[in-house]
């Protein structure tokens, strides 16, 4: 059941709100500031159900996730036993992807070498969990 919440938490994105660094050029769109390769400095997913938290997976440097300027993006960690791919669209500070699942993240971090994103979404495993992600990259 860990692999298969494991998947679900990365199965998809959606709906993502970014503040940018006071030091960021706002002249660059954030549908260029994604594109590229970007290597996890932190990535950790936690669930909850009505009495229990508890540590789900923690990536921490082994994530990677490519965003492509034709609108798509691959998502492996753990030397590849996590995967997801699918499409993803931009618009100002909102970012939707889409795959097996659909997610929301908030991006409180998205400039040209760093990218964060913390994010609260519920599950359906039979019973409804929620999973939090909170993760954060740097761009190869």
């Amino acid at each position: 059941m860990k692999k298969l919440l494991m998947f679900a938490a990365l199965a998809g994105i959606t709906l993502v709100a970014c503040d940018k660094d006071d030091d960021d050029d706002n002249s660059t769109p954030n549908s260029q500031l994604i594109v590229g390769t970007w290597q996890s400095t932190s990535f950790v997913a936690t669930f909850q159900d009505s009495s229990v938290t508890d540590t789900l997976f923690d990536f921490g440097n082994t994530a990677t996730a490519n965003f492509t300027a034709q609108g798509t993006y691959t998502f492996s960690a753990d030397g590849g036993s996590a995967a997801s791919a699918g499409t993803y669209a931009i618009s100002g500070s909102e970012l939707t992807l889409y795959s097996f699942d659909t997610t929301s993240y908030n991006l409180t971090t998205l400039n040209a070498t760093n990218m964060a994103w913390d994010g609260m979404n519920t599950v359906d495993m039979g019973a409804e969990i929620d999973v939090r992600t909170v993760a954060s990259f740097t761009k190869q």
